[in-house]
């Protein structure tokens, strides 16, 4: 009876904080009409067209039925609803995933009892500004579920190191043989990227530059802490074409900490100096090496 009682009030919290948010963007939709952007109204009407599907609502509810807390069931529908989207064809629906996480957001600020602040620019997928007040940080949360997943399950057999890492180990016949300069505040790399790593003629593949600027920043996080670490989340911006045959050089730095998450930023630059890709992440850190 208990059990029965404690999923009917989590269930309740959950159906009153989506209650909330979607009436913060009901409000948010009356307001630009008068005063937004046609872009700023298409953002909020996508949010409003999509939010039923984004919370997932009844997601939530049978994760709840299977003994999952309220804000966990939030995010597990999020990331299950996130997923579906991420490799459409559509190129709409690609943009679903960015919306969810504000929306996902905003509710766990509720679920957490912590204010939540809707600034006057929204952002649509990957645009100009953040649109909710980072009262819960859903980022560190996640991470903190691989952390504990890691921990629970394996001692480090799952991130154990055999050599055979495609950007930087020896063992790897086709891997990329990264190797790494460290001065205590930066580190560096620098590598000549022949023909097979090309995406468009004479450029470098973007999966290949994504590589360059993940596995760079993960080296930081060993060669300062000698920690191991995942990426919690990654993301890229392409500024311009990398050139295949030419010399590039990677740099990563950390930005900041926040218990085991650690916020990096890196970048490509060719030897004339333009940067050519640059990099956001944070990293989960695991476990003493």
């Amino acid at each position: 009876m208990a059990k029965k009682k404690h999923t009917a009030i989590e269930k309740e919290r959950v159906k009153a904080a989506f209650i909330k948010v979607r009436n913060i963007f009901r409000k948010k939709l009356r307001d630009l009409r008068s005063t937004g952007t046609k872009k700023e109204i298409s953002a909020m009407e996508l949010k409003l067209a999509t939010i039923d599907d984004i919370v997932t609502l009844y997601a939530a509810y049978d994760l709840i039925e299977r003994g999952i807390s309220a804000l966990q069931a939030v995010i597990d529908a999020y990331e299950i609803g996130a997923k579906r989207f991420e490799a459409s064809d559509n190129e709409l629906y690609r943009t679903f995933p960015a919306i969810m996480r504000d929306t996902a957001q905003l509710i766990a600020n509720e679920l957490t009892e912590k204010s939540t602040t809707v600034a006057d620019d929204y952002r649509f997928a990957c645009g100009e500004k953040d649109s909710i007040g980072l009262t819960f940080d859903l980022d560190l949360f996640v991470a903190n579920r691989i952390t504990e997943k890691n921990s629970d399950e394996t001692d480090s057999a799952t991130v154990a190191d055999d050599d055979y890492c495609f950007a930087c180990g020896e063992n790897n016949p086709i891997g990329l043989h990264l190797t790494f300069d460290f001065d205590g505040e930066k580190i560096f790399a620098q590598k000549i990227l022949p023909r097979e790593f090309e995406g468009y003629a004479g450029t470098v593949h973007g999966g290949i530059i994504s590589t360059l600027l993940d596995e760079t920043m993960c080296k930081f996080i060993s060669a300062k802490y000698n920690q191991k670490s995942l990426t919690a989340r990654l993301e890229v911006r392409f500024k311009f074409p990398t050139p295949i045959n030419q010399e590039v050089k990677i740099s990563a730095w950390q930005e900041n900490q926040r218990k085991n998450i650690i916020t990096m930023r890196s970048t490509v630059e060719t030897t004339d100096g333009v940067i050519t890709a640059e990099a956001t992440a944070k990293f989960a850190v695991l476990s003493a090496s």
